[in-house]
């Protein structure tokens, strides 16, 4: 910064007070700026007390003194550049560009602002101007590794992947002999990134018709599993992956004799998870008698030998049996028979009354059938059998949310939280999407509507927040060299709305609270609660409608409740 900041034209005076007020910014702290002078009348300095201000919280005198110092000499760029760092603090990024733009006039070499922008536009997506204004920093600094890469890196985003891909070559071919360095290796991996994009466009298989295509791409993982069969068998008995995918298997006698090793190998080991890493095989009739059929012997077997292949030299250990009545009692709470489940959970229960799973199975069995309130009650049994396992903690707190409980969950939360501050506040802090959002509903619920909506914002304000915080690393990661996972991580952000938990506190905020405070307001709920499943036909209500806008608004609303309610 202070290489950027010349200082020509000041008086000897004015300049050794500009010197001390940069040293205090660059190295800090800032308590310098208290003593300039008020009433200096040095565009710069007044510029650079500015921004010092800006950096202490003081945004409005710190507008006051950058407005000031451009006001003494408009012509300055050190001001322009100033005022885009504060219009920038205050993420305004739009007229933070322009102040840059400006300063660019002034002075079109000048590094420290080129940069700058450059992160600037990368914020906001502007890949046009980002790639003018890598390319004038390659040219004015060849020899910084920086220069080529962020080059290289806005052509890939546009994809423009051959002149990336040039730019990348260049470079290492000037870099001399290459060394096994983290940085080398993470490029080498980054060219090959780039060489995929368009290896998918230009691919033979492209140029036949999607279905021949399909089943084309899902051929060649099945090839290669079966070359890796014979000498990688006890790996992939283990590769959940191999089993999940739907189609990753043609052959149903591999297919079965690989379902049996990872089934033994996982109800030996004992791992709950187990249904929800094979859930798919739920959806193909053939698959899931293959399933049916292992299981059924399993169960055959261990209630005669105690073992999965009928030896009895070869006994299983007790909690494989346990665990194996675990995994075929879980599908029924999947199917909603409640009934049949319980039946099960409690009989085993009897037998094993401290194996906190099957408690944690009961709560979610009650939870399917829509009984939250007795849910919650299972779910705290199982975490005070387990006090150290956050993932109960985790479950307990949300059903004690869902069943109204707020009190009970706060204190359920406040066990793995810090003690300094509430769990609420800790929980919002760490941006706990899940709570925040279950909590809203509650307050819908409740009919407490404006608590909903404010923690509807506070969700909103997280996702703005991942937003922002992106903008430390345009810079970071070029340094660094971590350039597939900032790829990665821009294309999160551009997808970051497309999250369900955040479409889920958009619809509770517009399509509840907002419409429900606003029929609120005109009076048109009784009870304070709405449901969507049956439509307010509110001209049954007479007094409270009476000009004809506001029965084409409630004719509007009852049309998009009764589709809410399909949803």
């Amino acid at each position: 910064m202070s290489k950027q900041l010349t200082t020509n034209s000041l008086p000897p005076k004015e300049l050794s007070i500009f010197k001390r007020v940069v040293v205090s910014f660059v190295e800090g702290p800032f308590n310098p700026l208290l003593s300039v002078n008020r009433n200096t009348t040095t565009r710069k300095t007044l510029a650079m007390k500015g921004i010092l201000l800006s950096c202490l919280g003081k945004k409005e005198e710190a507008r006051e003194y950058v407005k000031r110092g451009l006001k003494a000499n408009i012509s300055s760029f050190v001001c322009w550049h100033i005022y885009g760092l504060v219009q920038k603090s205050d993420r305004k990024y739009d007229e933070a560009i322009k102040c840059y733009l400006q300063a660019l006039r002034l002075d079109p070499d000048n590094l420290q602002v080129l940069r700058d922008l450059s992160v600037l536009q990368m914020q906001l997506r502007n890949y046009e101007g980002c790639k003018d204004t890598r390319y004038k920093l390659l040219m004015l600094r060849p020899s910084q590794r920086a220069s080529w890469i962020g080059y290289a890196l806005i052509h890939h985003l546009l994809e423009n992947y051959d002149t990336a891909l040039t730019v990348l070559n260049e470079f290492r071919k000037g870099q001399g002999e290459v060394s096994m360095s983290y940085e080398n290796s993470e490029l080498i991996l980054y060219q090959a990134m780039i060489l995929w994009n368009p290896l998918l466009k230009s691919h033979e298989i492209l140029k036949v018709n999607c279905t021949s295509m399909y089943y084309a791409v899902r051929l060649a993982p099945t090839v290669l599993l079966r070359k890796m069969l014979k000498s990688e068998e006890k790996l992939l008995i283990r590769s959940s992956k191999s089993i999940r995918a739907p189609d990753s298997l043609a052959d149903y006698d591999t297919f079965k004799s690989q379902l049996d090793g990872y089934l033994r190998h996982y109800l030996r080991k004992g791992a709950p998870p187990l249904f929800i890493q094979l859930s798919n095989l739920w959806r193909e009739k053939d698959k899931l008698s293959v399933l049916e059929e292992l299981l059924t012997m399993y169960q055959h077997n261990m209630s005669k030998f105690h073992s999965f292949d009928g030896l009895q030299d070869q006994p299983e250990p007790p909690s494989t049996a346990i665990w194996l009545s675990y995994f075929i009692y879980v599908p029924l709470s999947f199917h909603l028979l409640s009934q049949e489940a319980l039946e099960v959970v409690d009989d085993q229960l009897r037998k094993t009354p401290t194996l906190v799973d099957f408690y944690v199975l009961k709560a979610d069995i009650y939870y399917s059938a829509g009984d939250v309130i007795t849910a919650s009650r299972w779910m705290e049994e199982a975490q005070s059998l387990d006090t150290a396992d956050r993932y109960i903690n985790a479950r307990c707190t949300k059903f004690m949310v869902e069943a109204h409980r707020q009190v009970d969950a706060l204190a359920m939360a406040s066990k793995f939280t810090r003690e300094t501050i509430s769990a609420a506040e800790y929980l919002s802090e760490m941006q706990c999407m899940w709570f925040l959002i279950e909590n809203a509903r509650t307050y819908r619920d409740l009919g407490k509507y404006g608590e909903s909506l404010k923690l509807c914002h506070e969700v909103e304000q997280h996702y703005r927040n991942i937003l922002d915080d992106q903008l430390d690393f345009h810079s970071y990661c070029l340094r660094k060299g971590t350039l597939r996972a900032y790829v990665e991580t821009l294309r999160l952000e551009d997808r970051l709305r497309n999250h369900a938990s955040y479409f889920d506190i958009a619809h509770l905020a517009i399509e509840v609270c907002y419409l429900l405070l606003s029929l609120t307001n005109l009076n048109a709920i009784y009870s304070g609660i709405y449901s969507f499943s049956q439509p307010i036909y509110l001209m049954e209500y007479g007094d409270t409608i009476r000009q004809p806008g506001q029965v084409m608004y409630f004719a509007e609303f009852n049309e998009r409740c009764l589709l809410i309610g399909e949803r």
